[in-house]
């Protein structure tokens, strides 16, 4: 996706497609690429969006309000406002999809906080983190994601 502005997080990249500003509060919208064996940051919870993520390709494993399902490419997921969620890819290849945030809550500068804060070689101070998120309204529900010792297979 050219002409998109790309935030790392580690080795997760944000690839915004659409923000906030440019749709008057209407959405966020952003490809998230995740490495094999990768999990996101902090598992959360926004209770003034929906969301909506789309596979692009790869396998994604999400757990949203407790319940494990997979994410594959062309198959989509609806996550309502305040359930809480996270996810993995337990795959042995990277995976990409779309999310589709409704009304647009977050915008470039929540990923741009929290890739500051990742920046470097020491380890990520997870309450830095979990502390931008709270100012965007995002709530954070555990402080890790263990992936399954089970999630090597999948490909």
């Amino acid at each position: 996706m050219q002409g998109f502005e790309v935030i790392t997080l580690g080795d997760i990249t944000i690839t915004f497609v659409l923000s906030r500003k440019q749709t008057g509060g209407q959405l966020d919208a952003f490809e998230v690429t995740l490495p094999a064996q990768r999990k996101m940051i902090i598992p959360h919870c926004h209770p003034g969006s929906d969301e909506t993520v789309i596979g692009l390709n790869g396998t994604t494993s999400w757990i949203i309000s407790g319940k494990k399902c997979e994410l594959r490419e062309g198959e989509k997921l609806y996550i309502p406002r305040g359930a809480e969620h996270g996810f993995f890819n337990p795959s042995k290849h990277t995976a990409r999809f779309l999310c589709i945030m409704t009304p647009g809550t977050l915008g470039l500068d929540y990923f741009r906080e929290i890739a500051f804060v990742m920046e470097g070689d020491a380890p990520v101070d997870f309450e830095d983190v979990a502390s931008i998120m709270r100012r965007y309204g995002v709530i954070p529900t555990a402080p890790d994601l263990p992936v399954p010792s089970n999630a090597t297979g999948v490909d």
